[in-house]
Order: structure tokens, then sequence, then C-alpha cells
């Protein structure tokens, strides 16, 4: 009986292993890119050129916050400072670590077609990684359409507005409105190639995490319910290779994601709150936290409860019916999984390296929220005392 189920699963084309293969495609240089949209995508993101355009958007918007005629004005290029910086530590990850997204992806990739292709696998198990690839089209479709919304807003805001120091020098008209435009053009493509480096580093991430904590709920459910073996116990080694990989690669890259998820929204929201709101790119990246922040704190729970619920399920297992050594094999499986490391996280450490400044959870999250509260009332409390 169950040889024809498995050819009907292998004839639906294992959706999970599909979509992370599309990543790996997507995100490396595995695949040949003949798709113009995906090659231009990748090259937005990933190369050098993008880097030093929006290095150079980044130091112009710089320069037009401290020459801007008020706070107002300032506020939008301090937001696309923050926002672009950070989108730069992303693409530099997929400059100098291609290699280690692959490996990454690969361990991913291996368990999740050893899984779906298991003739002797739980339809359970199988309907969640199916429901978990349909959620990730719909989730990068999602993306796309923020990208193409910041985009849009960010480059109306910054073109209604001449710079400061541009109002202020001297010269022919021409001049200064080939200058704004010259500006405009260059802090354009540092945001569309910024845009595309956060917009493809977010949905991979949850995409992966996400996949890898399902993975880890199908182990759980086997370890309930059947003997353990040593196909189980290297299959949990391949996801945790998976999350100290996806550690040691985008830890880093995630603190300044986070951090401007958090100030872009502020200094949207004190604007609102101070009934100051005349640009467009306030509303767009008043969600930010929503968008960004949460989702990110949430796959990495997902990802620490699984791994909990992995050792629950196999304490629960049937201990009495196997010998010894397997009962040992099933000691070492829950010990590995309720290790306190290879978690998502984020670090301070591109240059130097310095203490982890947490784990993405439901904890961490709740005290980000704290903390973000208690900078956003001390910031319209300075802000009333400036006004009166």
């Amino acid at each position: 009986m169950p040889f024809p189920l498995f050819h009907q699963r292998v004839a639906s084309g294992c959706p999970l292993t599909h979509n992370l293969e599309w990543w790996s495609h997507h995100v490396t240089q595995e695949g040949e890119h003949t798709n113009v949209l995906r090659w231009l995508l990748f090259k937005l993101r990933g190369s050098k050129f993008s880097v030093i355009v929006a290095s150079a958007a980044v130091t112009m918007s710089l320069v037009n916050a401290v020459t801007a005629e008020s706070l107002n004005r300032a506020d939008v290029s301090i937001r696309y400072f923050v926002g672009v910086n950070a989108c730069i530590c992303l693409q530099l990850i997929f400059i100098h670590r291609e290699d280690k997204l692959r490996r990454w992806l690969r361990l991913v990739i291996a368990q999740a077609h050893q899984e779906e292709a298991d003739p002797s696998a739980a339809e359970e198990s199988l309907t969640l990684l199916s429901r978990r690839a349909r959620r990730g089209r719909l989730m990068r479709r999602f993306f796309v359409l923020h990208a193409i919304t910041t985009e849009v807003t960010f480059v109306y805001t910054l073109g209604i507005w001449a710079p400061g120091w541009l109002k202020r020098s001297g010269g022919e008209e021409l001049w200064k409105e080939w200058a704004r435009w010259t500006v405009l053009s260059l802090q354009g493509y540092g945001l569309m190639a910024g845009l595309a480096s956060v917009y493809t580093f977010l949905p991979l991430v949850l995409q992966v995490n996400m996949a890898c904590a399902d993975l880890f709920c199908t182990l759980g459910r086997k370890l309930e319910v059947a003997p353990c073996t040593r196909t189980i116990a290297a299959s949990e080694a391949t996801l945790l290779s998976a999350c100290v990989l996806a550690d040691e690669c985008i830890s880093d890259a995630i603190a300044p994601v986070v951090f401007a998820s958090l100030i872009m929204p502020l200094i949207s929201l004190v604007q609102a709150l101070s009934g100051a709101v005349d640009s467009l790119d306030a509303l767009g990246t008043a969600p930010l936290f929503l968008t960004v922040t949460a989702p990110l704190y949430l796959a990495g729970d997902m990802v620490a409860s699984a791994r909990h619920q992995l050792v629950r399920r196999a304490g629960a297992g049937p201990w009495l019916n196997e010998p010894v050594g397997q009962r040992r094999l099933r000691l070492h499986v829950m010990l590995a999984a309720s290790g306190r490391g290879a978690l998502l996280r984020q670090q301070f450490y591109f240059f130097l390296r310095c203490k982890g400044v947490g784990g993405l959870d439901r904890r961490g999250l709740a005290l980000v929220l704290r903390s973000w509260f208690s900078f956003l009332q001390a910031i319209l409390n300075l802000r009333r005392r400036q006004d009166g």
C-alpha cells in the first residue's frame, strides 16, 4: 500500500524541496540566470557596483539631512540613511558569503527531500511541509509588493523636495536642475539595490528557518511513535548543522536590519504623533516593525519551539520497546535538540566581534517592544519640551 502513495508524492513534485531549490538558484550562482529579471536582481543585490552606488547615496543623504531646512525635511534623509545602511550590510553578505548560503540551503534541501520522498512519512507531516511551501510563495509575493511600494514612496518624496544645500547654492537654474536629478537618480538606484537585498534576505531567512522548524516537528512525530534509528539521528544532525551555518552566516546581518526596522517607524510615528506627517515615505515605513522585526523574531521562536517539541515527543516515545543502544541514541538526540546553541540570533560583529544582543524569540520580541515604546515616549517628551 505505501508504494502507490509514494509514487503519488513524487509526482506531486516535493513542493518544499522545489521551493528551497528555487532559493538556491536565486541567491547563488548555481543557476545560469537565463531569466533577465532574475539576472538583474542578482546583480542589484550582490555586486560591488551596487555597494559603491548605495554608499555614495547614503553619504549624499547624510549631507541632505545636515543641510535640511527643517527637522521634518531631515527625517526623510535620516530614514533613507538608516535603511540603506542596513541594506549595504546585506549586500556584503550576498557578495562575500555566497558559499555559506549555498551550503546552508543544501543541508535544508537535502533533509526536505528526504522527508517528502519517504514512503513511510505521515500524511500530517507532508501536509505541513506542503503548506510551508505554499506560504513561502505567498510571502515572496508580499515582499515584492512591499519593495515596490517602498521604492515608489521614497523616490516620490525625494523628488518633490530639492536638497537644502542645492537651494542655497549659487549658479544657473539649469545646473541646479541637472544636479537635483543626478542626486535623485543616485539615491533611487541605491534604494533599489538595497530593497533588492533586504527583500531577498527577509523571505529567504523566514522561509528556510520555518522549514527547519517544520522538519524538526516531523522528526518529533517519528520519535513519538517509532523506535529511534540512525537515520533519524542523522537527520537531526543535518538540521542542527544547518542551524549552526545560519548562525555563522546571517546572525551579524540581522542586527542592522532589526535596528533599521525599529528606528525608521520610530521616526515616522514621532512625526505622526506630532502632527507633522507630510511625506509618503513616513506612511510606508511606519509598519516596518510588523513586516520585518516581528516575523524575524517569530521565525527564530519557531525553531526554538520545534526543537523543544522534538525533545518532548522523543521523551514520550516507545522507550520500553527499544534495546539499550537505541535508548542511548534517543537520549543523545534529545540532548542535541535541547542545546541552547545554534538558534537564530543577532550579533554585532561585522568588523569587530562583540557580544550578541540576544536571541530571536518571543521573549526577545517582548523586550524589544518594551524598550521601543520607552524610547518613543522619551522622544515625544523631548519634542514637547522643545515646542513648549
